[in-house]
């Protein structure tokens, strides 16, 4: 399955990779790569994610606390 971004996903992503880049380089790689790897389950395991009332093709899934 493909993984789809929205603009607005997009862009709040680029927000927090630059907010945390500029306060902690090693936390914004952790933080970026638990997305990642979150995003990669999802697209290999699409039930995973739980889908959204509004939208029930759409399937979302919460990025855990990443290790410090």
């Amino acid at each position: 399955m493909r993984v789809r971004y929205s603009l607005r996903a997009v862009n709040d992503l680029n927000s927090i990779s630059s907010y945390l880049a500029e306060r902690n380089s090693a936390g914004a790689r952790a933080v970026e790569e638990k997305i990642r790897s979150t995003l990669t389950l999802l697209a290999r395991f699409p039930g995973m994610g739980r889908p959204l009332k509004e939208r029930p093709h759409v399937r979302v899934m919460p990025v855990v606390r990443y290790p410090s």
